[in-house]
């Protein structure tokens, strides 16, 4: 699932084309809201709302991820006290709030607010001087192993003969459309089990 603001709609599409791209198993939903600059309770009623029908879709869901998109301070808090007030998230969904704030806008959120601090939150931020977005074809090593419907891998042979492994499954399948959106690629470090994945990932592997 993805949310965002309607500034970065463009974005979100872009994200969700990548999703759908990748075969994601279960579909793809994108809610998009205007958040007024003043934070006007009629806004916040309409996101409640959005809320509210995105909860339906978490509810009927094996599992779910949630991609947040934006750059709006206001939408971002006014989104971290809606979930809460209408139980949108629970514990096993994951949430992905992707942005570009100022250092102390974003400690303000993790500190402040319930959704960011205490349920199971990444956030993605960009550095504010460079266009929204870009790794440079950046190489980012993740540490994983099967764990299904999250992570899956199957052996696959190339058209040259070649063997290679393809990543699915729903974190799978969100790593891949956020790496094609921000212009990064992964590699999966060789682990040969959970013990080794928590070992490498405490000092080569970002992601784990």
């Amino acid at each position: 699932m993805i949310m965002a603001d309607r500034a970065m709609s463009s974005f979100s599409s872009a994200l969700a084309k990548a999703l759908d791209e990748k075969k994601s198993p279960r579909g793809v939903s994108v809610f998009t809201f205007a958040m007024n600059s003043d934070g006007r309770n009629e806004s916040k009623a309409a996101l409640s709302q959005i809320i509210s029908e995105a909860r339906k879709v978490r509810k009927i869901s094996w599992c779910l991820s949630v991609i947040v998109v934006s750059e709006d301070v206001s939408f971002l808090k006014n989104f971290a006290i809606g979930a809460l007030q209408g139980r949108f998230l629970v514990w096993k969904t994951r949430l992905l709030i992707v942005t570009r704030l100022k250092l102390h806008q974003l400690s303000s959120l993790l500190k402040g607010y319930w959704t960011f601090s205490m349920m199971n939150t990444l956030f993605l931020n960009m550095e504010a001087s460079l266009p929204f977005p870009s790794f440079h074809k950046a190489v980012v090593n993740v540490s994983s192993k099967p764990w299904p419907p999250y992570w899956t891998e199957e052996k696959v042979t190339k058209p040259d003969g070649t063997k290679d492994i393809r990543i699915s499954g729903t974190d799978g399948l969100l790593l891949h459309a956020v790496s094609q959106s921000l212009n990064f690629t992964f590699y999966n470090v060789p682990t040969a089990n959970w013990d080794e994945v928590s070992f490498i990932s405490s000092y080569s592997s970002l992601i784990d």
